[in-house]
């Protein structure tokens, strides 16, 4: 487990710079919160004008004068959004850095097969994003606490398909990883960012629906979950089975990959 307890040491330094950085965005919203809340009627008339943007960011349906709903729209950006770009960058580079970085050859003179080297990488990379998620997810709960507010209903489960969402995004960039022989960096914000876009598409265009069945973000609305405890599973298996099929694929190619 050298490699492994290596990888988890070289990403500490991000994981608490990500950590804190989503936890200090998200628990302004909540601080600032009781101030808010006389105000959220008028936002709410605001934002049922908004359309399609309001769609994108799980406002149209959100009342948006209790505490579930309102952390719910600002967690599609930043938890969302923010937590993908996380996991995506603690993915892309894991296996591909040891070529583009010239570290291949020492890595692989030692007696550890490839397929060791991926799957102490992936299990690295998988504890870092379940306790990047955790550990937002206990601080968000102790922080609405200590303001006075209740726990939203199904707070637990808007982060736990944040979770997965998550983890199919660092599934896919583990797979490119294995494929690319330089940085992918590039690739990483492309895919998050691709498919965040994909579903703002989705959410304007009844026609091209399907999409939220491709782009994890189409199984990830905060307002649904917090409001109804809805969970779409079938959307969410399909997810999971993407990322199963890319980390397949990793196994695959790396192991026959020419490495020079």
């Amino acid at each position: 487990m050298t490699i492994l307890s290596h990888e988890i040491r070289r990403g500490t330094k991000s994981l608490i710079i990500w950590t804190a950085a989503i936890t200090a965005l998200l628990g302004m919203c909540i601080a600032l919160f009781p101030q808010m809340k006389d105000m959220m009627g008028a936002m709410s008339e605001e934002f049922s004008k908004m359309g399609a943007f309001a769609e994108q960011f799980g406002a149209m349906d959100a009342m948006m004068g209790d505490l579930g709903s309102f952390y719910a729209v600002e967690a599609t950006s930043m938890l969302g959004l923010g937590g993908s770009l996380f996991a995506a960058f603690c993915a892309i580079d894991i296996v591909s850095k040891e070529q583009h970085k010239k570290t291949a050859d020492f890595l692989l003179t030692h007696p550890v097969s490839r397929t060791r080297i991926l799957t102490e990488k992936l299990i690295s990379v998988i504890v870092r994003i379940v306790l990047f998620d955790l550990i937002v997810y206990g601080c968000m709960t102790a922080l609405t606490v200590a303001v006075g507010e209740s726990v939203p209903d199904n707070f637990l489960r808007l982060h736990l398909v944040y979770m997965f969402m998550h983890i199919e995004f660092a599934g896919i960039s583990f797979a490119l990883s294995a494929w690319l022989s330089k940085s992918g960096v590039g690739f990483g914000i492309g895919l998050v960012m691709g498919m965040f876009f994909l579903q703002a598409v989705a959410n304007m265009m009844d026609r091209l629906d399907f999409l939220n069945y491709i782009t994890p973000f189409g199984y990830c609305k905060g307002n649904v979950i917090i409001t109804n405890g809805e969970i779409e599973w079938v959307k969410i298996l399909i997810g999971m089975l993407i990322c199963a099929a890319a980390v397949v694929s990793a196994y695959i190619i790396y192991p026959r990959k020419d490495i020079t």
